[in-house]
């Protein structure tokens, strides 16, 4: 029996495309030589990662903390004015919500994460949260996932993973938890991932919860 449904926070609970788009934007054209080239789809790309696997990736040639609270001072302004629910979200979670405790497990450090469940009016709906500041390892590592389920003592068959990215895909499979990707942005996910664990909107992804979570009972 499913009891435990653990989400994502960009892409899937929170729409941060352009929040994004907008912080990372602004640090490129700062910090990086007009010859560097970049466009919205890159960009976009940064949701699954880590902060600190991205800084690394694009701002090698800075010193990290530099970059990091460069990025924290400037985001602030981009959640307040770009950071939004998804179409039918608020009523999907209701309806969950009524089936299953959750959780979440983001990429996203904990000051941004509070923010955007605060912000949005989430908050109430989790009751536990893994974000980059409590692990050691980020997706697509498995170490959040075991945190999730030690804290509400379940098994990996007792959870499922909510996401959006391979990311998410890979530490849910690592731990054999089952796992379902909402592309509500379509986004390329990766060819090795399943189109059938794949939905394209909150109302699709009801569906499929309880479709798995019956699947799961007649086991």
């Amino acid at each position: 029996m499913i009891k435990l449904l653990i989400f994502d926070i960009d892409g899937t609970t929170v729409d941060t495309d352009e929040v994004l788009v907008g912080v990372w934007s602004e640090l490129f054209s700062l910090y990086k030589p007009s010859s560097f080239k970049y466009d919205k789809s890159l960009i976009k790309t940064f949701s699954g990662p880590s902060l600190k696997d991205t800084i690394n990736k694009y701002f090698s040639e800075y010193d990290f903390e530099f970059i990091k609270n460069e990025y924290n001072k400037r985001s602030i302004k981009y959640y307040v004015d770009r950071a939004k629910l998804f179409p039918n979200e608020i009523e999907i979670l209701e309806k969950l919500k009524k089936y299953f405790r959750f959780a979440v497990f983001t990429s996203k450090n904990k000051e941004r994460t509070m923010y955007c469940l605060d912000h949005l009016g989430l908050k109430k709906y989790f009751d536990y949260v893994i974000t980059s500041d409590d692990v050691i390892n980020t997706k697509p590592h498995n170490e959040g996932l075991k945190k999730i389920l030690d804290h509400f003592k379940v098994t990996s068959e007792e959870a499922l993973m909510i996401g959006d990215t391979r990311y998410d895909y890979l530490s849910a499979k690592s731990i054999n938890m089952k796992c379902i990707l909402i592309n509500l942005q379509n986004h390329f996910i990766g060819e090795d991932v399943s189109k059938n664990i794949i939905v394209y909107d909150y109302l699709d992804l009801y569906k499929k919860v309880m479709e798995l979570s019956k699947e799961n009972e007649s086991k």
